[in-house]
């Protein structure tokens, strides 16, 4: 497919978010007389923020296949060396050369190929890139983001990553960095379509400032080192989340002794985006959010600011201390504690020299490689895809506290499976 039928797929999809990949292969055949694979529509789907962000250049449009840089490792160093870095030298061309072959030497030490780092080489970095220009020092900047694939952990395979409604990047220091940064905010900017958005922002050097052709949000910037009784997620978004997402993980132990699991508090990646999910979307009240914005006073003179759901938080604390105990743990942590383990508020620093970058974005490939020891998800069959959704639904309509919605979510489910399944009869990855 051309870039421009990419862009227009992932605009459909974009303007009919239930829309399959079926129904997308449909729309495709329809339209351009194309037949694709579920796989090059998934591929394409992973780089909608690209594709939907970008201005697809004359001569461009009917272009199908990309070059991949021949040594993309570097590249993506000095992609974060020069975002972080931008506003605070004037960055040229030859300069980019330099750290390019400084970063080659770190990256590739045994590498003797003698790459020549030309001119020519330089303008299809910038293309790779989306660098139409070098921003001087004091000036705004023209930089789109190219989607960047992480590796992902042994537990991701047979995971459908759309379906998990989060965005999973990692790095070896856990720290955020400039090219993530402005991939989340181009994917925001996206989901906010036909909303205006003021996103405040903590001021980081991992967070640049000029973003360009973001259409709906609009970045706000704290002034440097300003105290956290201002910043709503420091006053008490972010302990919500902590404590709703712990509460879930005690509770996931506490079942795993149930059924006579050995190690029930041993979980993977897949397993904590599990539980964070849904101490977000469901746990964390919007009313607690509201009441932490207007607590900052980020909200208008008029809306006095009110109790801090106090009630709430002492409530799940005490639900959290509960389970801790039903554990059995003889050497059980201070709450406090717990909720503020040592090295979660580690901040990243002023600005990454080209060995931390190196580090960041190079070296936790190798130490994946060497510690994923957890356990891919095994294929589910058709028959037990279509068994599950009965057997709960058996259980939901014996359960005292279940609701006609709860039902209703269940058989919603088992439609859509014996909608879909029922047509094939092979193994499936549900």
């Amino acid at each position: 497919m051309s870039d421009q039928i990419r862009k227009e797929l992932c605009e459909y999809k974009r303007d009919k978010p239930i829309s399959t990949q079926k129904d997308l292969q449909r729309w495709l055949e329809g339209k351009f007389q194309l037949k694709v694979s579920q796989g090059t529509i998934s591929n394409t789907l992973k780089r909608s923020d690209d594709y939907l962000s970008a201005e697809i250049e004359k001569g461009r449009a009917e272009i199908k296949r990309h070059k991949p840089a021949k040594y993309p490792d570097m590249e993506k160093v000095v992609y974060e060396w020069f975002l972080q870095h931008q506003e605070r030298v004037n960055i040229t061309g030859e300069l980019i050369l330099q750290k390019a072959r400084d970063t080659m030497k770190l990256v590739y030490p045994h590498d003797d190929s003698d790459f020549n780092f030309s001119i020519g080489w330089l303008g299809k970095f910038k293309h790779r890139h989306g660098i139409k220009s070098f921003r001087r020092f004091g000036e705004s900047g023209s930089v789109d983001v190219q989607y960047m694939e992480q590796k992902l952990p042994r537990c991701f395979k047979n995971v459908n990553m759309n379906s998990l409604d989060c965005q999973y990047r990692a790095n070896k220091k856990t720290w955020m960095t400039s090219v993530l940064f402005d991939e989340y905010v181009r994917s925001f900017d996206q989901m906010m379509h036909g909303t205006r958005v003021l996103l405040v922002v903590d001021n980081c050097p991992a967070h640049p400032r000029n973003i360009e052709g973001l259409r709906n949000v609009e970045l706000f910037f704290l002034p440097p080192n300003m105290t956290s009784k201002i910043q709503p997620c420091d006053v008490g978004i972010i302990r919500a989340f902590k404590m709703h997402y712990r509460r879930r993980f005690y509770r996931k132990i506490l079942e795993g002794y149930e059924v006579g699991q050995s190690d029930p508090g041993k979980i993977n990646v897949l397993a904590a985006i599990n539980l964070e999910i849904p101490a977000w979307t469901i746990d964390v009240r919007k009313e607690t959010i509201a009441n932490c914005f207007r607590h900052c006073k980020i909200r208008s003179a008029s809306d006095v600011a009110r109790n801090l759901d106090k009630s709430t938080f002492d409530e799940a604390t005490q639900d959290l201390e509960t389970m801790i105990n039903q554990c059995g743990y003889r050497n059980k942590m201070d709450i406090d504690n717990l909720m503020n383990y040592p090295g979660e508020n580690e901040a990243c620093p002023e600005v990454q020299s080209l060995e931390d970058i190196v580090g960041t974005i190079i070296e936790n490939n190798a130490e994946d490689d060497c510690e994923d020891d957890t356990v891919s998800l095994e294929p589910v069959t058709r028959k037990e895809a279509l068994m599950a959704p009965n057997t709960l639904h058996n259980f939901m309509i014996q359960y005292k506290n279940t609701t006609p919605e709860l039902l209703d979510a269940i058989r919603k489910v088992r439609d859509e499976l014996q909608i879909d399944l029922n047509f094939k009869g092979k193994t499936y990855n549900y």
